[in-house]
């Protein structure tokens, strides 16, 4: 999303070669929305589910931030 200011959801998926793949890019997208990276809008119920940058996206994780992303959760 370097380029990008939007993109639909769908589209994260397109170059998915496998289902392992589709869970790794699924994962990583709640971990942005987690930390405002991105956020998600969908105007209609089963509508197109459209991403954008969020209002910390391009700021750098604090050391605390980076140490919670990857503690182990119960």
């Amino acid at each position: 999303m370097a380029v990008q200011e939007t993109m639909k959801f769908t589209d994260l998926f397109a170059a998915a070669a496998n289902r392992n793949e589709v869970v790794a890019v699924f994962l990583a997208l709640l971990e942005m929305i987690r930390l405002r990276q991105v956020a998600i809008t969908q105007a209609d119920a089963f509508g197109e589910i459209n991403i954008a940058r969020g209002e910390d996206f391009g700021r750098e994780l604090s050391d605390d931030e980076l140490e919670a992303a990857d503690a182990p959760t119960d």
